[in-house]
């Protein structure tokens, strides 16, 4: 989302979802931080943490057991389980600081988002994936305790995968991106998703396009056109062709408009766009 509309559009989602919350005077950085922290404890108060100061790291206790329940919960987009259990080590905790003081140097305006974004992280092994977010968790990011020993190329990609989905999340708060959500939740309108590239539900279909450019634009931008495939992604030919694919197939789907709203039109508009945009020689 960051690369796809632009650092301004995104705080600007920030600021309308959160600006009810802010205290009066001058605007500043750690206002908007706390106006939105204020707006999490109204739309998810179940499962935001309250906090003041740095990233909070939960590898146990009350909080970790309360935030872990729901991401192991089912949903009605959930076509997968994410099973989470404990995992405490302040090395990896360490390990995970040092990787984010990297991407500051290689991205300062994606840190910039992700610190006013993310509240805490979740230190928790994962049985099927490398952790993630959740829709109804915002701002909290999950992370697997391999995530730490990784190379800081494969550690920015999953910092740019999952803080896109937190962008989308709250983008889909300020826009909406489904008319009729039910209906896109259904097995018989799963679509062709451009990372996995198989069927899985319309949000996770609409996300993975998203996630896909973000991961295309940040290689060619950060890592000077870094089109190799790691344990996240595909190499980047095949995330352009699978991304065009997954377009194609989703607008061709014969009940799509009555599912997806304007803003996710605009969006998979956008990305179109951005994807045959591309230098050539990408």
């Amino acid at each position: 989302m960051l690369e796809l509309i632009g650092l301004k559009e995104n705080l600007k989602t920030i600021y309308l979802l959160s600006h009810k919350y802010l205290e009066f005077g001058n605007i500043d950085a750690e206002k908007i931080k706390k106006a939105y922290h204020h707006f999490l404890l109204e739309e998810q108060p179940n499962y935001s943490i309250e906090r003041s100061g740095d990233i909070a790291y939960i590898s146990s206790g009350p909080n970790f057991e309360r935030l872990v329940s729901y991401f192991n919960a089912d949903s009605i987009f959930h076509d997968e389980k994410n099973l989470l259990s404990p995992s405490a080590s302040d090395h990896i905790k360490k390990e995970i600081q040092v990787k984010l003081s990297a991407i500051e140097q290689l991205n300062p305006k994606l840190f910039e988002v992700f610190d006013l974004l993310v509240h805490s992280i979740l230190i928790s092994a994962c049985e099927n994936s490398y952790g993630g977010t959740h829709s109804k968790a915002i701002g909290v990011l999950c992370i697997s305790p391999i995530v730490s020993s990784w190379t800081i190329d494969v550690f920015y990609e999953f910092i740019c995968h999952e803080l896109t989905h937190m962008l989308m999340f709250l983008d889909e708060h300020r826009f909406t991106h489904f008319i009729d959500i039910y209906a896109a939740a259904q097995k018989e309108n799963y679509s062709v998703s451009a990372i996995l590239a198989k069927n899985r539900p319309l949000d996770k279909v609409l996300h993975s396009i998203v996630v896909s450019v973000e991961i295309i634009l940040s290689r060619n931008k950060v890592f000077k056109n870094q089109n190799q495939s790691n344990v996240l992604h595909p190499d980047t030919s095949t995330l352009i062709r699978q991304t065009r694919q997954s377009i194609t197939k989703i607008l061709a789907m014969i009940n799509i408009k009555s599912m997806l709203s304007h803003r996710a039109f605009d969006l998979l508009e956008k990305c179109s766009k951005t994807i045959e945009n591309l230098n050539p020689n990408f």
